[in-house]
């Protein structure tokens, strides 16, 4: 049984080379936009130092998880003797990580939590609202990096107040695969079902221009309210 102890060990030395391959498709986006419109001078030297501020932060979490993964892993690989506990840790985790990626039965509270490394890939199934406009606004004054015409920034909660740029609610959704749905997307609130891909950087026009990162979420199909309602949900 000790194969099992140096094989848990080469699925964690396995994770740390994801968890890399992982952050530079999340991240290399955001670094690519965001070094193009800082280059030009569109934005204030203190805009564009929280921008980079916050996209490091993000590439600091990532390093800190491969390092972690790895020394985890090594130890494992070079064990001379069994580690029963970290075989029976690893098999669950390989089980709950397959079945919340085939499976939507997360929700975003959850979700959100780890976006760009534990769930990514995880299919989540929750109601969504467009996030409040703030008082007089014709529409929600946010930039992404990267832009996309296919974003929407949305919350989880509903009746929440525009005076507040509420992040910790707030998701990134992304049309792409689901042009369709767009349409579909009203204040009124649908529910979603989609898979996170990470994170994406905010830079909120419309609250001091805050910049903030929330989890990034392909959709992948959209429950109109009346649907949803008579479904029983």
């Amino acid at each position: 049984m000790y194969f099992l102890t140096r094989t848990c060990g080469l699925l964690f030395l396995g994770l740390a080379l994801v968890t890399v391959i992982l952050s530079f498709v999340d991240t290399a986006p955001e670094v690519i936009s965001a070094a193009d419109i800082l280059r030009k001078g569109d934005f204030p030297l203190p805009i564009a130092t929280s921008v980079k501020y916050k996209i490091g932060g993000e590439v600091l979490f990532d390093v800190i998880a491969v390092a972690a993964f790895a020394l985890f892993g090594w130890f494992l690989w070079t064990s001379e003797i069994q580690q029963t506990w970290a075989v029976v840790i690893t098999f669950l985790l390989l089980a709950g990580a397959v079945t919340i990626r085939v499976t939507p039965l997360l929700s975003m509270d959850v979700g959100r939590h780890s976006p760009g490394l534990i769930f990514w890939g995880a299919m989540v199934v929750d109601d969504f609202y467009p996030s409040p406009l703030k008082p007089g606004a014709e529409r929600r004054g946010v930039s992404s990096f990267p832009p996309s015409d296919g974003y929407a920034l949305a919350v989880t909660e509903q009746n929440l107040s525009g005076q507040e740029p509420h992040p910790a609610e707030s998701v990134v959704l992304n049309f792409a695969s689901a042009p369709g749905a767009v349409g579909n997307f009203v204040p009124g609130g649908v529910q979603i079902t989609g898979k996170l891909a990470g994170t994406r950087t905010v830079l909120d026009w419309d609250h001091e221009k805050e910049v903030y990162s929330v989890p990034h979420m392909m959709v992948q199909s959209v429950t109109p309210p009346a649907a949803r309602y008579r479904s029983g949900r």
